[in-house]
């Protein structure tokens, strides 16, 4: 009995090296929020676009601070293989983001992931989902993106878009290729 309690008791502290040979907080640069919806499906996108008012609106009152909300994809985008939008956050405004993105992204699904070099463990094995999950295309995604980070900060302006959506802006209509963001008209 006592050498199957050491046997346990090894490969418990074997399992935690590991993981804390992934995990290191001071590694993470920030936070992603990629809201998914069907472009073709109007209530779907309305519902979308309203909670990315929503989240404006939030960003704008102080209340979302150092977050940033970027272009809306119409189409597969990346790994997302669904019309999407990213809020992306910074550290410290990650308790007050997480806690308004849980209580108000409704019917939608939304995506949460750390930002590290490590994108495709990111996305698959640190990533947490309100709502249904949904599938992503890991093909795209870097084992090590090495300084090839993204930090959460820009300078670029941020649009906002109108409520009303093309039902689909993405040529292809299935590329998950990078292809450059379309505005809604």
């Amino acid at each position: 009995m006592a050498k199957i309690f050491q046997a346990a008791l090894v490969l418990m502290t074997a399992t935690v090296l590991v993981w804390c040979k992934y995990y290191d907080e001071s590694h993470v640069n920030g936070y992603h929020f990629h809201v998914y919806f069907f472009s073709g499906v109007q209530r779907n996108t309305q519902e979308a676009l309203a909670f990315r008012d929503a989240i404006q609106q939030q960003i704008y009152k102080g209340n979302l601070r150092n977050c940033i909300l970027k272009a809306v994809n119409t189409g597969p985008f990346g790994p997302h293989m669904v019309a999407n939008y990213e809020t992306c956050c910074n550290k410290s405004s990650i308790a007050e983001a997480l806690s308004f993105f849980m209580i108000n992204h409704g019917n939608l699904t939304v995506l949460f992931h750390p930002l590290t070099r490590y994108e495709r463990l990111d996305h698959t094995g640190r990533e947490m989902f309100l709502g249904p999950r949904i599938p992503i295309d890991t093909n795209v995604l870097s084992d090590d993106l090495q300084d090839y980070l993204d930090m959460c900060t820009t300078t670029e302006q941020v649009k906002v878009y109108p409520t009303s959506v093309a039902t689909n802006g993405n040529p292809g209509g299935n590329s998950r290729k990078a292809a450059p963001k379309q505005p809604l008209s």
